[in-house]
């Protein structure tokens, strides 16, 4: 019976660490990009009305690599801003964030053979946000049919 428990015992240990290193990796990761616009731009601005899931978003910037959120993002907008965040199981150590148009500076370029729009705001300079044009044509759409329900 000591046998088994002991086995037991190292068997849970044995699939804790992997999942804690994964885990404290993951929380790292967000922390150096993602963390740090939340630290600025954490979402507490209006509810979310319109917004398209499973969108790409490449962070880049205060790592020499680059973090990409491949199919796990939700785009949304606001009259107001741009809101971003991750879908349920993927959003631990991820804020929902929430960025007001006046703060985004968008400049069209190439990534990884791709045209694509990076955004930038000036409050956090040092990451850079990558999305594909689609999403920012479908950010436009969203806004202007917002722009015009509230003045309907």
């Amino acid at each position: 019976m000591f046998e088994q428990l002991a086995f037991a015992i190292r068997f849970g240990v044995m699939m804790t660490l992997p999942l804690a290193g994964l885990l404290w990796i993951w929380s790292v990761i967000a922390d150096a990009r993602w963390g740090y616009l939340a630290k600025v731009y954490a979402a507490r601005g209006p509810s979310l009305r319109r917004s398209k899931h499973m969108q790409v978003l490449t962070l880049v910037g205060r790592r020499p690599t680059y973090q990409r959120y491949s199919g796990i993002t939700t785009i949304g907008a606001t009259e107001e801003g741009l809101w971003l965040s991750l879908m349920p199981g993927f959003s631990l150590f991820h804020t929902p964030l929430f960025i007001p148009w006046r703060d985004l500076r968008i400049t069209h370029r190439k990534w990884v053979f791709h045209d694509a729009l990076e955004l930038t705001a000036p409050r956090a300079p040092e990451v850079r946000m990558i999305v594909y044009p689609e999403a920012l044509a479908w950010i436009d759409e969203a806004r202007e049919l917002q722009g015009s329900a509230a003045a309907g």
